[in-house]
């Protein structure tokens, strides 16, 4: 029954939230405090964030980005130093942290297992 309180809310509502103070923003309320049906925590937690919404206001944004990280990636693999930071300036922390972290894990011994994590 739930359930299908969760889908009528979100098939009349679309993308947003109902508006604050209005008997379906109680509603709202009233049935995140009885508990969301795992099937549907995805598809609220989009609502409550409005990342649906930004994810359409900003199309192609995320792709733009992984265009921009493999460049930076490529870079790095074509660059003479050993260990080359290309990239934002947290790259260099990362880059330092990399052997700092769990150093004797068996998966990690070899330069280019550690270039998976790059």
């Amino acid at each position: 029954r739930r359930w299908a309180e969760w889908l009528v809310l979100q098939h009349r509502f679309g993308p947003e939230l109902p508006p604050a103070g209005s008997a379906h923003a109680r509603r709202f309320r009233q049935l995140v405090l009885e508990g969301i049906p795992s099937s549907l925590r995805g598809l609220l937690w989009q609502l409550a964030t409005r990342s649906k919404v930004d994810m359409q206001m900003h199309e192609g944004y995320y792709g733009r980005l992984l265009d921009r990280a493999a460049a930076h990636t490529k870079a790095s693999l074509t660059s003479p130093s050993a260990t080359p930071v290309p990239g934002p300036p947290a790259a260099a922390e990362i880059e330092a942290d990399l052997k700092r972290t769990l150093p004797r894990h068996g998966l990690l011994v070899t330069e280019e297992s550690y270039a998976t994590l790059r």
